[in-house]
């Protein structure tokens, strides 16, 4: 009996993706819908691109000569603001904080702190569009109210940058006057 090459050999389970594909694959929908599901232009691709690589002057070229969609995500739901702060591009950060809407700066904070990224996270907080951003209690009304859209925290950006040891971060916020609200608090509009 002859020997089989493992190499041309098919396994029923070769062609099964493993779960953890599966999984992430399944969270990015849920969480994206049909958003990311959209075709790029290739102004789109090339400017997600110049992004997550730091090129500045593209980015800049993209933004204000082309027709781009600065909510445009790619295949993960990645904006190219989200793009920029994961792979830590200061530069490009710093001039798409302008120009980007709240909510993805409030998006953006999230995911620095999470990425344990506490300059771009200092950065976000300091700027002046961090203030438009900031959610807080009225005394008169004892009312949470934000602008232009609704948060639905889970946590707070305090919360995630305590949860993760960001000691710096955690005093600028409370130097800025932020407070952890107590439970229940935070759902009742």
């Amino acid at each position: 009996m002859a020997e089989e090459n493992p190499k041309t050999r098919r396994d029923d389970t070769d062609w099964i993706p493993p779960l953890g594909i599966v999984f992430q694959g399944a969270i990015a929908f849920q969480q994206h819908g049909k958003n990311h599901r959209q075709r790029l232009s290739q102004d789109e691709k090339c400017l997600l691109s110049a992004a997550a690589y730091g090129d500045v002057e593209m980015v800049t070229n993209y933004v204000t000569n082309c027709n781009v969609n600065l909510a445009a995500q790619d295949s993960l739901g990645r904006t190219a603001f989200i793009l920029s702060i994961v792979n830590n591009q200061n530069k490009v950060v710093e001039y798409l904080i302008d120009v980007v809407s709240l909510r993805e700066i409030y998006d953006g904070l999230i995911c620095a702190l999470r990425g344990m990224l506490s300059g771009i996270a200092l950065f976000i907080i300091h700027h002046q569009r961090y203030e438009q951003l900031k959610w807080h209690t009225e005394p008169e009304t004892n009312d949470l109210t934000s602008v232009q859209f609704d948060l639905n925290l889970e946590l707070s950006p305090l919360e995630v940058a305590a949860q993760e040891n960001l000691f710096i971060v955690v005093q600028s916020l409370l130097e800025k006057g932020e407070r952890i609200l107590p439970p229940h608090e935070s759902t009742k509009r």
